[in-house]
């Protein structure tokens, strides 16, 4: 194997979960859904010891998806994680999909 080819695959050596549901309250009468939504966000274990914006990824993920509609919470929600090796640790990225609800007017 070609000396620039083991460390090039080292460096594209990944994993990624398979998607997961979370329950949510069922859609209520006076609600509608207004669109789908998607948040990511990442974190990195530096050197496999410090965690760099790894503890709050999952409200970042949130928070992100809510901000790009008009409603006021998920359904149908979805999780998504990868993580990336690279030589200083690992980076994880959390992706977080759903429906937007709105009360109806």
């Amino acid at each position: 194997m070609p000396r620039t080819l083991a460390p090039a695959l080292l460096l594209l050596a990944s994993c990624t979960s398979a998607p997961l549901a979370i329950a949510t309250a069922p859609l209520q009468e006076n609600e509608e859904i207004v669109g789908h939504v998607r948040g990511t966000a990442s974190g990195l274990m530096l050197f496999d010891l410090i965690p760099i914006g790894q503890n709050s990824r999952f409200e970042r993920a949130y928070d992100e998806a809510m901000k790009s509609s008009t409603g006021y919470r998920l359904v149908d929600i979805k999780v998504r994680e990868s993580w990336y090796w690279c030589v200083v640790g690992n980076l994880y990225v959390f992706e977080l999909t759903g429906s937007c609800v709105r009360r109806r007017r």
